[in-house]
């Protein structure tokens, strides 16, 4: 399977990751809040990498390169977000030629 066989089957962001499964799926999250983002895979090979992109306001804030275990994976990164971070947000999921395969979007706000 090559790499642009990937495809982003379930995603999301939410307050945690219990047994594998995103938990707290929701799209405010106040300041203070771990936001977790969550995606679940199909195709690919082990080895592929997926990336995390955090972006607020249109910009980058953090990246996370992750990679697959196998052909059915989950991987999830996490931002807590901090005083300041009020605003919209947008997770992206990228793969290894930086298309993107998932985007959400949340907002932060001050309380």
């Amino acid at each position: 399977t090559s790499p642009s066989s990937l495809e982003i089957i379930d995603f999301g962001v939410g307050t945690g990751v219990s047994q594998r499964q995103l938990t707290g799926r929701g799209d405010r999250f106040p300041v203070g809040t771990q936001v977790w983002f969550w995606t679940r895979t199909l195709g690919g090979s082990k080895g592929d990498l997926l990336t995390h992109v955090w972006l607020r306001e249109g910009r980058t804030v953090m990246t996370y390169e992750r990679t697959l275990g196998g052909p059915h994976w989950r991987n999830s990164s996490r931002k807590t977000l901090s005083p300041g971070s009020q605003g919209q947000w947008t997770v992206e999921a990228r793969d290894a030629q930086g298309r993107v395969v998932a985007r959400t979007t949340f907002l932060c706000t001050g309380e």
